[in-house]
C-alpha cells in the first residue's frame, strides 16, 4: 500500500498477485476479513501499531451431514444441547435440511474441541446428555467432518490512531469480527455497507474516512452468551 503526499492514499499492488504495478484510488476499502494485513501495512507506512481487543471463549465446532430418510427422520425440526461453560463445555445443534438430510454440529467451549475424525466425533456425541449418538448410529454420513475454530471476537481499534491516510477505511471482519455461528458479523457488515453507500453519495467526499471512523467507533462488539464461559478470556493486543 502506498500513499500520496502526507495523508492522501494511493493504491497498492494486487494483494493476491504481486504484479509490481499500483492502482491509483481515491477510496480504498479493506474488506479482506479476519486475515487482513492492514495493521502491518499501516506500520510499514510509519503509523503507530494499531491495538485490538479480543474476547475468546475458545469455542470450536465440527459439522457433518447425514441422510435421514423415513423411518429414521427425527420427529423434530431442530434440536440442541446448550453449552454453559465453564461447567458444561459440550453441546450440539442438529437441524433437518432439504432432501431428507440432517446437519449435525458438535460444539465445544473453553478449549474442549470436538474431534474431526469419525470415531472421535461419535465418542464426543456419546458424551452428551441428549441421546444424539443413538440417532446418528441409525443414519448414513453424507459428508466428511468439517471443523471450525476461528471464533474469537476481535475489535481492531483503527479509530484510535490520531494520524490516518485519507481515503482508507476497513469494514466487516477486517474491523470487527464475531463468532460466525450467530450471524452478527453479517449484520454488522451489512450496516457498514449501507453506511459506506451513504457517505460516498455525499459531496464533497474528501472527509469520508474521518466520518467513517466517527460512525464505526461504536460498532457492536459483544460475545454470544450461549457459547462463551461466564467470564470469557479478554485481552488487548
Amino acid at each position: 500500500m502506498r500513499t500520496r503526499g502526507d495523508r492522501g492514499l494511493g493504491g497498492g499492488a494486487s494483494p493476491r498477485y504481486d504484479t509490481g504495478t499500483s492502482i491509483g484510488a481515491d477510496l480504498v476499502v479493506d474488506a479482506s476479513g479476519r486475515t487482513s494485513r492492514l495493521p502491518d501495512w499501516l506500520t510499514e507506512l510509519g503509523l503507530p501499531a494499531v491495538t485490538s481487543t479480543v474476547i475468546d471463549a475458545h469455542v470450536a465446532y465440527a459439522s457433518r451431514l447425514y441422510a435421514a430418510p423415513d423411518p429414521c427422520t427425527p420427529p423434530w425440526v431442530a434440536a440442541m444441547e446448550v453449552v454453559q461453560a465453564p461447567h458444561v463445555r459440550r453441546g450440539f445443534m442438529a437441524t433437518r435440511v432439504e432432501d431428507g438430510r440432517l446437519l449435525v454440529t458438535l460444539q465445544g467451549a473453553d478449549g474442549d474441541r470436538p474431534p474431526h475424525d469419525p470415531d472421535g466425533f461419535t465418542a464426543f456425541a456419546s458424551s452428551l446428555h441428549t441421546p444424539l449418538a443413538d440417532l446418528l448410529a441409525r443414519l448414513t454420513p453424507l459428508s466428511s467432518i468439517r471443523p471450525y475454530a476461528h471464533c474469537a471476537n476481535r475489535r481492531t481499534h483503527y479509530h484510535r490512531l490520531r494520524a490516518w491516510p485519507d481515503g482508507l477505511i476497513a469494514l466487516g471482519d477486517s474491523l470487527c469480527a464475531f463468532n460466525p455461528l450467530y450471524g452478527q458479523g453479517m449484520g454488522v457488515a451489512a450496516m457498514e455497507a449501507e453506511l459506506l453507500h451513504t457517505l460516498t453519495a455525499r459531496e464533497p467526499a474528501h472527509d469520508d474516512a474521518r466520518l467513517w471512523w466517527g460512525h464505526t467507533s461504536h460498532a457492536p462488539r459483544r460475545t454470544t452468551g450461549t457459547s462463551a464461559p461466564s467470564q470469557p478470556p479478554h485481552r488487548q493486543e
